[in-house]
C-alpha cells in the first residue's frame, strides 16, 4: 500500500472523507463495508474533536480583555462614589456614596487582582447588592444607573467568553491529533486491505484514488526538498 504517513493530517482527513464517500457509493449494501466506513468516520471525528477549532492564545487574549473591561467598569462605580465622598460630609449624595463605597471599595479593590473566576463570584454578589430595592434611590441620587448597567454587561461578556473557552477545553481529548492519526492510518489500511481482498486491487485503487494522489504529490514534494543543491 502507498505510504499515507507522508500526507499532512489536514489533507489526509479531507481525502479520507472522499474515500468514505467512494466506499459508501459503491459498497453501501455490504455490512462489512459499512462497519469499516463507521470506523473511518469515528477516527475522523476523534481527530476533529482533538483539533481545537480556534487558537486558544486568541481566546485567552479575549478573556484578558474582558476581565480588564469588567474591572474598569467596577472601578468606575467606586470612583464615582469617591468623588462624592471627597466633597465632604453634608454634601448631597455623601451618605449614599459612603454606603456603596463601604460595600464595593473598602478593601482597596484587592480582589480584582485575584483569580478571574473568584472575581466573577464577588462581582455578581456586588451587583445583586446594588440591585436590591433599597439601593435604587441611592443609585438614582448618584446617577449610577448607566455605570451599573455597564458593569452588568461587562460581567455578562466575561462569563460568555469564559464559558466558551471552558467548553472548548473540556471537549479536547487527552490524545493529540497526531497521536490519533495513527488510529486513522490503521483504519485506512484495514479498509484498503479489505477492498483488495474482496474486490481486487483495481477496486481498492479506485476507492483510494484521492489518498493515492495526495500521497504521490507530497512524496514528490518531499523528495524534491531533499535534492542536493547544485554547486
Amino acid at each position: 500500500m502507498f505510504q499515507i504517513r507522508s500526507i499532512p493530517l489536514n489533507v489526509k482527513s479531507e481525502m479520507t472523507s472522499k474515500v468514505i464517500e467512494n466506499m459508501r457509493s459503491n459498497y453501501s449494501d455490504n455490512s462489512n463495508a459499512l462497519e469499516i466506513i463507521n470506523l473511518l468516520e469515528t477516527r475522523l471525528e476523534e481527530i476533529k474533536k482533538a483539533t481545537v477549532a480556534r487558537d486558544f492564545v486568541e481566546i485567552t487574549a479575549e478573556l484578558v480583555k474582558a476581565d480588564l473591561d469588567r474591572d474598569n467598569a467596577y472601578r468606575s462605580v467606586v470612583r464615582i462614589c469617591e468623588g462624592y465622598l471627597s466633597a465632604g460630609v453634608g454634601h448631597a449624595g455623601y451618605n449614599e456614596a459612603n454606603e456603596i463605597y463601604n460595600e464595593l471599595g473598602s478593601d482597596g479593590l484587592a480582589f480584582l487582582q485575584g483569580s478571574m473566576h473568584a472575581e466573577s463570584d464577588i462581582i455578581r454578589m456586588k451587583i445583586s447588592w446594588l440591585r436590591a430595592p433599597q439601593r435604587s434611590a441611592a443609585i438614582n441620587t448618584l446617577h449610577l444607573e448607566s455605570f451599573v448597567q455597564n458593569l452588568e454587561a461587562t460581567q455578562d461578556e466575561f462569563d460568555r467568553i469564559y464559558n466558551s473557552r471552558k467548553e472548548k477545553l473540556d471537549a479536547v481529548p487527552e490524545r493529540t491529533p497526531i497521536q490519533l492519526a495513527k488510529d486513522l492510518n490503521g483504519a485506512l489500511r484495514l479498509a484498503h486491505s479489505w477492498l483488495s481482498q474482496m474486490h481486487g486491487n483495481k477496486a481498492a485503487a479506485s476507492v483510494f484514488a484521492p489518498l493515492f494522489e495526495a500521497a504521490t504529490r507530497y512524496r514528490a514534494k518531499n523528495n524534491k526538498s531533499t535534492e542536493p543543491t547544485p554547486a
